[in-house]
């Protein structure tokens, strides 16, 4: 870099969704049916947080959209075609009912479908 030239910034696409259209009605759908309250309670405050950041991606065919196997790959894709250079990727919805609670994870599928992206662009 020349020492007269200024570093610009990364362009940083801030936090978006790893779960399809179809994942998202299922965790509302889970939150309204579900009858313990203190788990309700948690799927509920994961479906608002969720509504904060989610957004269909026209770019990404409805169709694909909801393959759950490819869906951060593809949004990756995107991102990247738009000139983003940092993504943050929401891990996958949490079950307040599993054995273990980490709400940081991604699912084996997700995690693949990024490792995919990295290494195939």
């Amino acid at each position: 870099m020349d020492a007269n030239t200024t570093p610009r910034p990364a362009k940083i696409l801030g936090e978006f969704g790893s779960i399809t259209q179809y994942e998202f009605a299922k965790l509302k759908r889970d939150a309204r049916d579900e009858t313990n309250e203190k788990w309700r309670a948690e799927l509920n405050s994961q479906v608002e947080q969720y509504e904060l950041q989610y957004r269909p991606w026209p770019e990404v065919r409805p169709k694909t959209d909801n393959d759950t196997d490819r869906i951060l790959e593809l949004r990756l894709r995107v991102a990247r075609d738009r000139g983003y250079e940092l993504a943050m990727c929401w891990p996958s919805p949490v079950r307040p009912w599993r054995v273990t609670y980490d709400d940081l994870k991604l699912e084996p599928r997700k995690l693949a479908s990024i490792s995919r992206f990295t290494r195939n662009g």
